[in-house]
């Protein structure tokens, strides 16, 4: 192994180039067990893996669905269980609970189970989850059952994460999985209020979420039984070089001086947890908007029930259409640049929706925000895959991954307790100042190069092309060395190849 942090280590970021993925490829034909051997090209190495990209595209979709249904059918389990907004939005800070411990333990679940292992048991427990969820039991029973899927969910969400990182254009099949979570929670909404306007109960939208569920377990099996998803081989650790922080801060592979357990190098880096709590924050605003946005349109601004359901879902549909567009942008202009900016714009569309009164603006500033939204998370779980060794990201990906979807439930819950209190127009301060906080840790992720100006870069680019002579690249060149001071988020212009 090399003194390097990563196995390939580019010289650019393109998170969702094609150029990026190619060069991933030569390190991903090492992995056999994922259906690959190295006389396989690209092609026909996703042609072999079709069906298990298709069910991580189907797990996406399922988690949009869940969490575009839950906004639209909250008045109705207001209304169901008699309660307040504050007792209603206990039922997301038990989903957080769920998603926190699953970030917690699915490193030891993976250890004990393998990756594919804990994603059967999260398709298994989402099925229980929504079964007991649709009986309607009393509130207490609802918010231990929440928690429940909160769990299944997340091990779900960690597991079509994972997969990617082992196969050859990883970073577009991650973009295109988040994509089809957009696209289920457009879904969600449209369900939901259609099931609505026909007085139907909300517990036919979980018999239609428990349904799916059932068809991601079949799905799962037929995908997956002749996969097996690469492990970290634990008695390999002696000959590997643990990852560790020096006093400094910078990332290095010391000597195997002293053994230690997978999650806890993970655990110990500064870049985990700022990437975390980036999604932590992300998923917050994200699912505050979806959860509590169509409770702001029929309340404060008094749209029809229907019609808000269907504004919804443009939110919904503004968020998938971002991932498919902006998350190619998102790499050829540097990660950190962009996402600070769509940061910046989201904050400014968060302002509008609150300022503004009519319902044609508010919708507009809804669709804006998901569109900008869009591709912060699959660009930050990207990254995470090219930044840490391979080794790591089943435990790094997983808990990363769970961590921030613990933002689906715990930030709406704090909403719910504001509005309970201040009423429903202290809803979008709340959003700017989430939008804030994102915004500030996200620039505290470290970068590998300082950011110039884009064309002053291709300049020099240029510059250099003309004084040197064109000289063949090695196929395999030695990596540099990745610090926690110069991770790979990449701040120039990429060229593609």
């Amino acid at each position: 192994m090399t003194s390097s942090v990563i196995d390939t280590a580019p010289e650019t970021i393109e998170n969702n180039s094609i150029h990026n993925d190619r060069k991933s490829t030569s390190s991903n034909m090492s992995d056999p067990e994922v259906a690959q051997t190295a006389e396989l090209t690209p092609r026909q190495i996703l042609k072999k893996n079709a069906l298990p990209i298709i069910e991580c595209f189907y797990i996406g979709f399922l988690l949009g669905v869940n969490d575009g249904n839950f906004g639209i059918i909250l008045p109705r389990l207001k209304e169901y269980y008699n309660i307040s907004d504050s007792l209603v939005s206990i039922l997301f800070i038990c989903q957080a609970v769920g998603y926190f411990l699953s970030a917690f333990l699915n490193g030891w679940l993976v250890k004990k189970l393998k990756a594919l292992g804990a994603l059967y048991l999260g398709s298994v427990v989402a099925v229980v989850a929504y079964i007991l969820l649709l009986f309607g039991l009393p509130f207490p029973a609802m918010c231990c059952f929440m928690a429940i899927l909160g769990g299944a969910l997340a091990l779900l969400d960690a597991g079509c994460n994972v997969f990617p990182s082992f196969l050859p254009y990883a970073t577009t099949i991650l973009n295109f999985i988040h994509a089809f979570y957009g696209l289920g929670a457009l879904v969600g909404p449209l369900i939901a209020s259609s099931l609505l306007a026909n007085n139907l109960s909300w517990k036919v939208s979980y018999m239609i979420l428990c349904g799916m569920a059932v068809f991601n377990c079949i799905l799962l099996w037929v995908s997956f039984r002749k996969v097996v998803i690469p492990e970290h081989n634990e008695g390999d650790d002696e000959a590997e070089e643990a990852t560790v922080e020096n006093s400094s801060g910078v990332v290095e592979e010391s000597k195997p001086v002293q053994k230690r357990g997978t999650f806890t190098q993970v655990v110990r880096l500064k870049y985990t947890w700022i990437v975390a709590i980036f999604l932590l924050f992300y998923v917050g605003i994200e699912t505050t908007i979806g959860g509590w946005g169509y409770t702001f349109l029929t309340v404060a601004r008094y749209g029809d029930a229907v019609q808000m359901g269907r504004v919804m879902s443009g939110y919904w549909a503004g968020l998938t259409v971002g991932r498919v567009i902006l998350g190619h942008i998102t790499g050829m202009f540097g990660e950190k640049r962009m996402i600070t900016l769509y940061c910046i714009i989201t904050c400014g569309m968060v302002i509008l929706i609150w300022k503004a009164t009519s319902i044609g603006a508010d919708a507009a500033g809804l669709v804006i925000a998901g569109f900008f939204l869009g591709p912060m998370f699959p660009t930050a779980i990207a990254i995470t895959h090219q930044t840490l060794p391979k080794y790591m990201h089943a435990t790094a990906i997983g808990f990363i991954a769970a961590f921030g979807q613990g933002g689906v439930a715990f930030f709406p819950f704090i909403n719910g307790q504001i509005i309970d209190k201040a009423g429903i127009n202290a809803m979008m301060p709340y959003t700017l100042g989430l939008s804030l906080a994102a915004t500030i840790i996200w620039i505290m992720l470290p970068t590998k190069t300082a950011s110039y100006d884009i064309i002053v870069n291709a300049w020099k680019k240029v510059v250099r092309s003309e004084d040197k002579p064109a000289v063949p690249k090695p196929v395999d060149p030695k990596p540099e060395e990745i610090t926690e001071t110069s991770l790979p988020v990449n701040e120039e212009k990429s060229t593609m190849t």
